[in-house]
């Protein structure tokens, strides 16, 4: 009796193209999680109010970037469309979401200890 031949999942290009993207905007997460690491390491440095003010604006800056990210790319990824890779990519868009949602999280902890590191300095005379 012969073997019956396997059968290979074909993914259609509109989901291989959604897939990358995401797979692009993944690496791209993984770079505004670093950059947050980066801006929490330097929280338990001795710092100057104005070094601390400093900080607290990159990290404003660093929040402004993920929001818009995160509505302006992770949410184009379209996915009622597809059908071969539908399921992946809505998998993927949704843990995109959770880990940037994770990420905006870790910004307002750390806004909240530099708020409280800045008011608590006195101003330099």
């Amino acid at each position: 009796m012969s073997e019956a031949p396997q059968m290979s999942r074909r993914i259609s290009q509109p989901s291989v193209a959604a897939l990358e993207s995401l797979t692009t905007l993944e690496h791209q997460i993984e770079k505004f999680e670093s950059e947050t690491s980066e801006i929490e390491s330097k929280l338990s440095e001795t710092l100057s109010k104005k070094e601390f003010i400093e900080l607290r604006n990159s990290l404003r800056q660093a929040a402004g970037f993920l929001e818009k990210f995160q509505y302006v790319k992770v949410d184009a990824i379209i996915t009622a469309e597809l059908n071969s890779g539908k399921d992946e990519a809505k998998t993927r868009r949704k843990e995109c979401n959770k880990h940037c949602d994770a990420i905006r999280d870790r910004h307002n902890e750390a806004l909240t200890l530099l708020n409280g590191k800045i008011d608590a300095m006195a101003d330099p005379a």
